[in-house]
């Protein structure tokens, strides 16, 4: 009967036939119906109430206030009784009197606020053979092959405005950019024993042109996911645990380029989904707060000016509270401006 059976106090239930505690269940369940054409009205609870105690051999009626020895088990079921006639009581006239309910809720206090630019989509690294449930469906909608000239492109932007677009993903911690002494730019490629089968890939400087002017044209939010492992070796004990300090110099050369052209960077996150249990990779909380508090000195020393100055965001991957709580407890304050942690709400897209 609903599982209640196994609720029910043995000190109530022991030695007693539980067909009158099924029997209020059920009336009382009648009571829950969400339509109230389907929940009965009180008169038909309370007659339905005397046919059970009747069953029983009990009278409503009747004074219960003192039973005799004799009487010992018509009185326990009569407790019994009482208890359930306690629960129609409260749940039957709420339900079957009223079908609307009107809450009214006075809010004077703030406890917190969204701005206007909460939607926010993401453009990827994967290149056109990445293929996943026999499909490759990324085709040229990665971030190194998209058609940015495509108005049904900038069309959706618009539409979505204020809208904020994150350049980053999965691959992000194998990306270098071709900036300052990187002048090779390698392509990605398949490799089985790569981060998520791909090699490290590269980010020309003439598509980083190209991107932002588009975003700068459109005036959308443009936050860039930055490469958090480079510097950084995996260790041999453990494959997803990555070790040492992070280093910054592929990253300072991109943003100090960024500068010198005056791009409107609204914000840099680093690393994707380094945290907690990790994807494909994983860093310690401890240092993941050392390598952000490196970029937000970097950040503050390449934008001097506060009002323009981009945002630090991290860690952008999934909650953990033990890493989150230690994550936050040495990073100190006036690092992130902004805490960042991943959902997948209908799973990693095997459907």
């Amino acid at each position: 009967m609903y599982g209640l059976h196994e609720l029910i106090d043995r000190a109530i239930s022991d030695g007693s036939d539980l067909n009158v505690f099924d029997k209020f269940v059920d009336l009382a369940m009648m009571c829950l119906e969400e339509s109230g054409a389907d929940r009965p009205p009180m008169s038909d609870v309370v007659k339905e109430i005397e046919i059970i105690l009747h069953s029983i051999g009990l009278d409503p009626a009747a004074d219960q206030s003192e039973p005799s020895t004799s009487s010992s088990f018509q009185h326990n079921e009569y407790v019994k009784v009482a208890l359930f006639l306690s629960l129609l009581v409260l749940f039957c006239p709420s339900f079957s009197s009223s079908e609307d309910v009107k809450l009214k809720v006075k809010g004077v206090t703030n406890i917190a606020t969204t701005d206007e630019n909460f939607i926010c989509a993401t453009l990827d690294w994967w290149p056109s053979d990445k293929c996943d449930y026999n499909q490759c469906p990324w085709g040229k909608a990665g971030i190194l092959n998209l058609d940015l000239n495509n108005t049904i492109l900038s069309n959706a932007i618009k539409a979505f405005n204020p809208l904020r677009i994150r350049l980053g993903g999965s691959l992000e911690d194998q990306i270098i950019y071709q900036f300052g002494k990187q002048k090779h730019c390698p392509t990605m490629k398949k490799k089985d024993n790569g981060l998520f089968g791909f090699s490290v890939g590269c980010l020309p400087k003439k598509r980083w042109d190209e991107i932002n002017h588009f975003f700068n044209k459109i005036g959308i939010k443009f936050t860039f996911g930055l490469n958090a492992l480079i510097g950084k070796k995996n260790s041999k004990e453990d494959q997803l645990n990555w070790k040492g300090d992070w280093n910054p110099n592929n990253a300072i050369s991109l943003m100090k380029y960024t500068v010198s052209k005056g791009y409107n960077i609204d914000s840099y996150e680093l690393g994707n989904e380094l945290c907690s249990e990790g994807v494909s990779a994983r860093l310690d909380s401890v240092q993941y707060a050392k390598d952000i508090t490196k970029l937000r000195h970097i950040v503050n020393s390449l934008y001097p000016n506060a009002t323009t100055r981009p945002k630090v965001l991290g860690p952008a991957g999934f909650y953990g509270k033990e890493w989150f709580d230690s994550f936050l407890q040495h990073v100190g304050p006036g690092v992130i401006d902004g805490v960042t942690h991943h959902i997948y709400n209908l799973g990693a897209g095997s459907y």
